[in-house]
């Protein structure tokens, strides 16, 4: 299991399984099940962190075409050498 993710066992009449999350911003325990905001623990988080893709602050790499796998320039050829 995950670092963010750990289930827990409540003693009673019949175990209930509850899968507790760690917000991927904030980092506080919430319970997965039943949570409209989830991963987040609320609306705040939710809402904070799709302001960071909607600004830029998170963006998806990509690669150059002139770069290889590690992110290095590759080589070019000279045509005049051939």
């Amino acid at each position: 299991m995950t670092s963010w993710a750990k289930l827990s066992l409540s003693a009673g009449p019949a175990i209930c399984k509850t899968m507790i999350i760690k917000c991927p911003h904030c980092g506080k325990e919430t319970e997965y099940r039943d949570n409209p905001f989830r991963p987040f623990c609320s609306e705040r988080c939710k809402l904070v962190d799709l302001g960071g893709w909607l600004s830029g602050t998170y963006r998806v790499p990509i690669k150059n075409s002139n770069e290889d796998e590690d992110g290095e320039p590759i080589p070019q050829k000279d045509p005049a050498k051939g």
